[in-house]
């Protein structure tokens, strides 16, 4: 039976990559009590619109058949956050007892600020931004590691690579908030042979 949550049979463990994510995924929570819903890697869902242009969507497997859940700002996922690991990945041969990679990464926060701070008026950004951090730079990975080299707050540029209509729909706009962290994930494993 599928595990959900993880993403892989129940009683196999997480590799390369996944290794990392998996840690940061169960660790979010615990240190970002407001965050509702911490996902893996998101898969690209590629949807036609009434016009026939491709629209791209964030989506994370539910492990139920082919069901993926939409990781959009009018989703119902509250305040979540997912990865996005960028091509091309690095391959590290140097050692011949261990292979590593390597890869631009994108882990995305979306929020409501009045589910964070209890209050209708309260927009402090910073704040969040600042929780983030903290949590990002508290953790202690085993066999990888993440570095932070950016992050953005434009809705363009939070769900840059998918396709969103901010424009028409004003995402950003009070009570919701957004983040876009950007740096590089690395895992290494040692080899089985």
């Amino acid at each position: 039976m599928y595990d959900n949550a993880t993403g892989r049979l129940p009683g196999t463990q997480p590799e390369l990559f996944d290794t990392v994510i998996e840690q940061v995924r169960q660790r979010l929570p615990e240190v970002l009590p407001w965050l509702d819903a911490a996902h893996g890697r998101a898969e690209r869902i590629v949807k036609y619109d009434h016009s026939g242009r491709r629209v791209y969507q964030p989506a994370a497997y539910t492990g139920n058949g082919n069901d993926y859940v939409l990781l959009t700002p009018d989703s119902s996922e509250g305040n979540f956050c997912f990865f996005w690991i960028a091509d091309p990945q690095q391959a590290d041969w140097g050692d011949r007892s261990q292979v590593g990679v390597s890869a631009r990464y994108s882990l995305i926060f979306w929020w409501n600020y009045r589910r964070i701070y209890q209050s209708c008026g309260i927009r402090d950004r910073e704040a969040v931004k600042r929780q983030i951090l903290d949590a990002l730079r508290g953790l202690t990975l085993r066999r990888g590691r993440l570095t932070v080299t950016r992050l953005y707050e434009l809705a363009e540029n939070i769900y840059q690579g998918f396709t969103l209509d901010e424009v028409d729909n004003q995402f950003l706009m009070h009570p919701y908030g957004g983040l876009r962290v950007d740096g590089e994930i690395y895992a290494v494993e040692n080899c089985l042979m």
